[in-house]
């Protein structure tokens, strides 16, 4: 993510406000993760920082775990692991949300399907029902 504006967001932070899975029914249905995740900033392993213009950071809403089919949510503010099922063929929604405290949010979601191979998957930015 880079700053799409031309000022320093001095507090930028970044929370996962929920992930769902798509289902046999055609639709968007909740996880047991539920409630909203503070989520951290990746390299720096902190939640929040300081977002210059024009200079990229990465924030990290999932990881795979590498010895087993779970997606990982890490909670900064529990410093705790959020272990998520899935299998090959499996769809998930994540719905984080960006910005400073007191200012407006930047709100986007991320469909993620996973494929046959560990660790395959293809991402797509999907319009946010929080805009």
């Amino acid at each position: 993510m880079s700053c799409a504006n031309d000022s320093t967001i001095n507090d930028c932070r970044g929370q996962l406000l929920k992930i769902s899975r798509w289902s046999a029914k055609a639709e968007w249905e909740p996880t047991q993760i539920g409630g909203t995740i503070d989520l951290l900033w990746s390299e720096l392993d902190v939640p929040s920082i300081i977002l210059e213009p024009g200079a990229p950071r990465r924030l990290v809403i999932f990881a795979i775990e590498n010895n087993n089919w779970d997606i990982l949510v890490w909670d900064a503010k529990r410093s705790s692991r959020l272990p998520l099922s899935y299998s090959p063929g499996a769809v998930f929604k994540f719905d984080p949300r960006i910005g400073e405290p007191g200012l407006k949010a930047e709100y986007t979601s991320i469909k993620v399907t996973f494929e046959q191979q560990w660790g395959g998957m293809a991402l797509d930015v999907i319009a946010s029902e929080h805009q």
